[in-house]
């Protein structure tokens, strides 16, 4: 959603591929969308891709959202290349085989980053080298119930129990830390890293023991050591296209490599509203343009992914409605393009409303 709007600034409506039959989808409903094609399954959706696009005088963009469908293009890497611009680490499974955790890992200590001690085990065994607390991660986001698969395990015991819950059949067990906040670098690459930009990073002190937090502090990158880290790992990845990368600061005030995300990151839009159109940017400096130099950057600003934060604070509404408050830019509502959210509101009003009725039968 967030690339549909930071597009439609610009006055470009993209094309999507919705596939039938999923869930909700909450995306379809944007009126910036200027042409909608739906599929039964992400290999029709290809197959049309292939078909219908790719023959143009200048290669469209294929933006991805998520790691399956950037892993399916990475796949057919060599049906792609030429026709179209989409992320990619230069060569046919590359960036699938950073998708992995531990070569994530191994691949950030190298270009510098702290990274906590892990492990590669199969479901089942227990930790040869790591204290705990330790938490569990599946070694891929697309194998096995990605975030359903993440705990935190204080002895042998609590993660005996979350085998029985997890459904990943490799998992990548990392040593606890505590933390005091979580930030996120939100940038683009270009020709593998020879051109590498980052205008903001989020910071998130609200959040959960295994996850991120939905209410963001959006800031300038001005830290020179970690850009030159960073640019070394996309260099190493030699990796094109939209990224997120995840840390986590300790209690000591250290930052730690968390993950990185080789696609777009869903807090992306904050970055457009911030002033830095990363879609469009991206797009422009992969075709040779100069990187605009007259960016009115914002300072420092506030970002909510309103729906997330409900969720965590339905029990507590007022805090729901204090992010609501403070907050400069919303994820989700969007006075110009609120289907989406209303949408989802429907769609959880429909659901409650059939749980209700269903305990009368």
């Amino acid at each position: 959603m967030g690339i549909i709007r930071s597009l439609h600034q610009v006055q470009i409506d993209p094309i999507a591929i919705f596939i039938r039959n999923a869930e909700v989808n909450y995306v379809e409903c944007s009126r910036f969308i200027g042409k909608k094609h739906y599929v039964d399954d992400s290999m029709q959706g290809l197959e049309l891709l292939l078909l219908e696009y790719g023959s143009e005088e200048y290669p469209p963009f294929v933006f991805t959202a998520d790691d399956y469908h950037t892993m399916l293009l990475d796949q057919n890497y060599e049906k792609l290349a030429g026709r179209f611009y989409f992320f990619n680490c230069g060569e046919s499974m590359r960036l699938t085989s950073f998708q992995y955790k531990d070569e994530q890992c191994r691949a950030a200590k190298e270009a510098g980053f702290v990274v906590p001690a892990w492990e590669v085990v199969e479901k089942g065994a227990f930790p040869k080298t790591l204290c705990y607390p330790v938490i569990t991660k599946s070694i891929s986001s697309n194998e096995g119930g990605w975030k359903k698969d993440v705990f935190v395990c204080n002895n042998e015991e609590e993660l005996d129990n979350a085998y029985k819950k997890i459904t990943a059949s490799r998992l990548l067990l990392e040593e606890y830390v505590q933390k005091k906040c979580e930030i996120t670098l939100h940038g683009f690459s270009v020709n593998a890293g020879q051109q590498v930009f980052i205008p903001f990073y989020s910071e998130d002190y609200v959040f959960s023991r295994t996850g991120f937090g939905n209410f963001l502090t959006f800031q300038p990158v001005e830290n020179p050591s970690l850009l030159d880290r960073t640019i070394k790992l996309i260099q190493t990845l030699k990796y094109s296209g939209l990224f997120g990368i995840d840390m986590t600061m300790d209690k000591t005030g250290e930052l730690l490599f968390f993950e990185i995300n080789l696609r777009s990151d869903a807090r992306n839009y904050g970055v457009t509203a911030g002033g830095a159109n990363l879609p469009l940017l991206w797009a422009q400096t992969t075709i040779g343009e100069a990187l605009p130099t007259d960016l009115s950057l914002r300072k420092k600003f506030y970002v909510v992914d309103e729906i997330p934060d409900i969720m965590r604070y339905k029990k507590n509404p007022w805090k729901w409605m204090s992010d609501l408050s403070r907050a400069d830019v919303y994820l989700w509502y969007y006075k110009h393009d609120n289907a989406p959210i209303w949408r989802y509101f429907k769609s959880k009003m429909i659901k409650g409303a059939k749980k209700f009725f269903s305990r009368w039968h």
